[in-house]
């Protein structure tokens, strides 16, 4: 295994639950979230994700937080995209960065106006605060039914979610490598396979197997959150379950949580008890885990 797109199209051959977002009625199989990505990764190539281009996907909530995690007292503070950053309720964010690693682009997970990507992946109540450059195309995700509209009825940004769907799930035809830049953060890029190298370590280092399930109460903008949250469960066969930082995991909890601050509070300091069985853990950076890859 090379590239993302190698674990990618490994897990469209399993069957188990992924992605169990409460709320949700049913988790995401293995099977239809890597489907999904290829539609996503479809979808991009249409807008214009390339080898060598950049997508950024700005990560966030469907709908942002109107305060602060519980216990902190206090209205949210800063423009919609300032609160709730990093979080996920939906798989959308999720498909849109490993959709777009699939096109050979290197895909942006902290953007910033104006955003000069080729394609722009946000949620809906964000369109307005994240401003973007004539050559870059916005899709949002989480509308309702008129929210994507301006009020003349001409559609201000194209639905990621219901354009998808449309797209035919083939694998994408670029051909990547491992060195190939995947994912920019705050600080750093990161290769394909540096990604995949950490997802191997989380594995190793936090016993991640068929029968985990991960919970994610940290900022997924983060590479390091990224690969041991998502890519490693992803790999391992393992669940991901996303957490909102007031709530908890319904019935079927976590076996093992990475815990971390985010820009909208610290979800540590509000995470409720840990239950019998569950691991917690900080969040690693992705350098930590590329540390104990080395070897």
């Amino acid at each position: 295994m090379e590239t993302l797109a190698d674990l990618v199209a490994a897990g469209r051959n399993r069957d188990g639950a992924f992605l169990d977002i409460p709320g949700r009625q049913t988790a995401y199989s293995h099977r239809e979230f890597c489907t999904n990505v290829w539609k996503a990764a479809s979808l991009l190539g249409q807008y214009g994700a390339h080898p060598g281009g950049e997508v950024a996907v700005a990560v966030g909530p469907k709908a942002p937080p109107a305060v602060e995690p519980a216990g902190t007292g206090h209205a949210a503070e800063g423009t919609a995209a300032d609160r709730g950053a990093g979080r996920i309720d939906a798989a959308d964010p999720l498909l849109a960065i490993l959709g777009g690693t699939l096109r050979g682009a290197m895909v942006s997970t902290t953007p910033t106006s104006p955003v000069a990507a080729r394609v722009l992946v946000c949620p809906t109540a964000w369109r307005e605060d994240l401003e973007t450059t004539a050559a870059c195309s916005k899709l949002v995700y989480g509308a309702t039914a008129g929210e994507s509209h301006d009020g003349d009825g001409s559609t201000s940004a194209p639905d990621f979610d219901r354009e998808r769907w449309s797209e035919s799930p083939v694998e994408p035809p670029e051909r990547v490598t491992g060195g190939l830049a995947a994912i920019r953060g705050s600080e750093a890029v990161f290769s394909h396979a540096d990604l995949l190298a950490a997802a191997a370590a989380a594995i190793d280092r936090y016993g991640i197997d068929d029968a985990s399930r991960v919970g994610v109460r940290a900022d997924l903008r983060r590479p390091g959150v990224l690969a041991a949250g998502v890519l490693a469960p992803l790999r391992a066969g393992a669940t991901v379950v996303p957490v909102d930082p007031t709530g908890g995991f319904g019935e079927a909890g976590p076996t093992v949580t990475f815990e971390g601050r985010s820009a909208g509070g610290d979800w540590a300091g509000n995470a409720p008890d840990a239950r019998a069985g569950e691991e917690t853990h900080p969040a690693p950076t992705l350098d930590a885990l590329l540390d104990e890859s080395e070897p």
